[in-house]
């Protein structure tokens, strides 16, 4: 468990743990000599006080895990300085975080691919407590906005915000697949101006909408625009339905000779040896009889 802990950071020891339901809670203590002091950079070793930290750190044999930790106040011994006592940090958290910073990039990176709701509902199932709202943040603070001058090469469609009622454009980078802005309307005029403050777009790819067309080309007559394979594959297919249905009667008739349930009595059929008469058959010839 020391070596765990040392690989979170090496100024710390281990002290004891302890499991309680789905949680490993480790104990850890701070073994640095000296701490510097983040407003003035002077090293101090002269403590005022102890206080326990606790915060989320990665799993540990698929269960969750906290760690406590004994951090310590300490008196800043430069005059000079503009605080008196400053509390003792560490790299791999920041500053009155309640998660550790890997733990962090481990929720960022299982909420890329998947909404917060489900992200949540992953993370809690052996890695973190964590909700979708603080996914929601921590997806806002730590993906960076792309920049709009780097944007080449890129798809769009429209979406609901409300079905049948309100309706937005969002933008998709071909490369990176990631989401990279969304406009909320998807008429003409708003989608050219919007479309404009992207300089260096090369290649827009969108369905069969002449909005979009005409949107892409009031924007820039340069840009190249792609059909996307969805609504290409999709077109040909509406295309073939339509084509097949022309050239193929609705409605096919079997004759009557063809099924043996059908017509006359099926005696001689049934009495080769290679087929067993069933339930279906008796029934039939029976009403055959019948009406005879």
């Amino acid at each position: 468990m020391d070596e765990f802990i040392k690989l979170l950071d090496s100024g710390l020891d281990y002290v004891n743990h302890e499991i309680i339901g789905d949680t490993i809670v480790i104990h850890v203590v701070s073994n640095r000599a000296e701490v510097i002091c983040p407003y003035c950079g002077c090293a101090s070793s002269k403590k005022h006080s102890v206080y326990e930290r606790s915060f989320q750190d990665l799993p540990v044999m698929g269960m969750k895990s906290r760690i406590i930790l004994s951090n310590r106040k300490m008196f800043c011994t430069n005059p000079t300085c503009s605080h008196t006592t400053f509390a003792e940090t560490f790299p791999f958290i920041r500053p009155k975080a309640k998660k550790s910073s890997r733990l962090l990039d481990r929720i960022v990176d299982v909420s890329l691919n998947v909404s917060s709701l489900n992200a949540s509902d992953i993370l809690k199932n052996g890695i973190a407590d964590v909700g979708k709202s603080t996914i929601c943040n921590l997806l806002k603070k730590d993906i960076p906005l792309p920049e709009k001058e780097k944007v080449i090469k890129v798809c769009i469609d429209d979406f609901a915000f409300k079905k049948r009622h309100t309706y937005g454009t969002i933008m998709v980078d071909i490369d990176s697949h990631r989401i990279i802005d969304l406009l909320p309307s998807r008429e003409i005029g708003d989608a050219a101006e919007w479309l404009s403050a992207f300089p260096n777009l090369e290649i827009v790819s969108r369905d069969g909408s002449v909005s979009y067309h005409s949107a892409i080309k009031q924007a820039d007559r340069n840009i190249i625009q792609i059909s996307d394979r969805f609504h290409l594959l999709k077109g040909l297919t509406d295309a073939a339905k339509t084509v097949i249905a022309s050239l193929v009667a609705a409605n096919i008739g079997i004759p009557a000779s063809a099924s043996h349930y059908e017509g006359t009595e099926t005696t001689d059929y049934w009495e080769k040896d290679s087929v067993r008469e069933d339930f279906p058959t008796r029934e039939h010839n029976a009403n055959c009889e019948k009406k005879r």
